[in-house]
């Protein structure tokens, strides 16, 4: 589970650093107490930010683009 979460969130992670327009919110690397070391993080939801002042709601953009 920890392998397919920590892609995709890197996929997520790669495709939305070169926008600028969605942003996306930093989370470091922390110390896993099940396999006693330190891990990238691998979240099941991302917090996405529209950058852009105009964009009011985020939400329907992201609906709008599917």
């Amino acid at each position: 589970g920890y392998d397919t979460m920590k892609n995709r969130w890197e996929k997520l992670t790669n495709t939305l650093s070169v926008s600028n327009r969605f942003s996306l919110q930093k989370i470091e690397p922390q110390y896993c107490t099940y396999f006693q070391k330190i891990r990238e993080p691998s979240p099941a939801y991302a917090w996405v930010k529209c950058e852009r002042e105009e964009d009011k709601d985020c939400y329907k953009i992201l609906e709008e683009a599917k």
